[in-house]
């Protein structure tokens, strides 16, 4: 997770890792524990800004599980097709 946990920080307006964070993952890292990211944030640039600094840009799962990276390629992209769309929106209306 990042917001409220991972992400801890706020400079300048900008939320931010503390080093203290990145010092544990790094040690994590060191004992052979392999750091996934998982969030409901977009694979997109802003959310690159929290990755890259915890090295986790080639291995991270995005938009609350419907998108999935491994060894830097997609291997999930789930997505919703318009007729289901239009089925649920029919549903709560």
């Amino acid at each position: 997770d990042l917001d409220g946990t991972t992400i801890d920080l706020k400079i300048n307006g900008h939320k931010r890792i503390s080093a203290e964070n990145l010092e544990y993952i790094k040690k994590a890292r060191e004992a052979g524990i392999e750091v996934v990211v998982s969030t409901g944030r977009p694979p997109t640039k802003p959310s690159n800004v929290f990755l890259e600094p915890m090295q986790c840009l080639d291995n991270f799962i995005a938009w609350n599980g419907a998108y999935i990276k491994q060894d830097g390629k997609v291997i999930h992209f789930g997505k919703f097709e318009k007729n289901d769309v239009e089925k649920i929106y029919s549903e709560i209306v």
